[in-house]
């Protein structure tokens, strides 16, 4: 009998230790899967940014985007589109530049950037320096909201189209001149975080 006692404590320890080995798994495992799960929320949050470009004006325009050495040519009733998504910094950017009809030959500057921070809104602004400012248009708002602008010869608007799986959806169009007042705001910060100019 007493042979047996010994025994049963021993066989009553391992069997303890190995619940708590096997609880110890457990918890691990359920720990490492919220984990991911909290990692694969995070990465869903950030979508990168799908910008189109629309020229529905009479004027010529050419758009470089950023990382590209050759422009866009972009006519009257053209479009042209890029998708990116960046660690750093804006998810897409260009410069736009135009021809005024009245103006043959002289070609203005317009820089464009959009990015989709991982708090608030994504962004999108078009804009340009003049005396030693930066101005123009910006957008960093709900799906279905518009910003515009009229400067000069161009006119334009800033739509945020409905998300797509994989991007936020941002269109930019420009017109010619409506006979009315300009129409700009010196831009500082789109939403009060991000810069607009550079």
């Amino acid at each position: 009998m007493r042979t047996n006692a010994p025994s049963v404590a021993v066989g009553t320890g391992r069997m303890a230790g190995t619940l708590f080995v096997l609880a110890s798994l457990l918890m691990s495992s359920c720990a490492s899967e919220s984990t991911l799960e909290a990692s694969a929320g995070r990465e869903a949050l950030h979508r990168g940014v799908r910008l189109c470009i629309n020229n529905n004006s009479s004027m010529n325009m050419r758009v470089t985007w950023g990382g590209r050495s050759v422009s866009d040519s972009l006519p009257p009733a053209g479009q042209t589109c890029l998708a990116g998504t960046a660690v750093n910094g804006p998810d897409v950017w260009g410069v736009i530049t135009y021809e005024p009809v009245s103006y043959p030959g002289t070609w203005l500057t317009l820089n464009v950037k959009g990015w989709n921070s991982n708090l608030g809104y994504p962004m999108v602004s078009v804009n340009f320096t003049a005396m030693a400012g930066t101005y123009g248009m910006c957008l960093s708002d709900a799906e279905g909201t518009e910003s515009s602008m009229q400067s000069g010869w161009i006119r334009g608007t800033i739509r945020r189209e409905n998300d797509s799986e994989r991007y936020k959806e941002f269109v930019v169009t420009f017109f010619d001149r409506e006979n009315k007042r300009d129409f700009v705001q010196e831009l500082v910060a789109c939403d009060g975080n991000d810069p607009v100019s550079g």
